[in-house]
């Protein structure tokens, strides 16, 4: 089991690697797509080469990491120099 989540939780780590920013014709490819939850898969899928499908099948959690990336692509932290 340790390793089934393991190999979960990599799987995850890549895909979040991989995601690229956003342009806006990807938000403008989804904004047809009713649901914020549907419309956020569905960029996520763009923007990472996964299917919407397969992303729809993750867990909530592991689902959620994937927003949290596209979410600091979309509100990136000002810093302070």
């Amino acid at each position: 089991m340790r390793d089934e989540q393991k190999n979960i939780n990599d799987r995850i780590d890549a895909i979040v690697e991989k995601m690229r920013e956003p342009l806006m014709e990807d938000m403008e490819a989804v904004e047809h797509i009713q649901g914020k939850v549907a419309s956020d898969r569905a960029l996520i899928a763009n923007l990472t080469g996964e299917t919407p499908d397969d992303l729809r099948k993750l867990k909530a959690c592991n689902y959620l990491k994937l927003a949290s990336k596209l979410h600091d692509f979309l509100f990136p932290v000002e810093r302070k120099d």
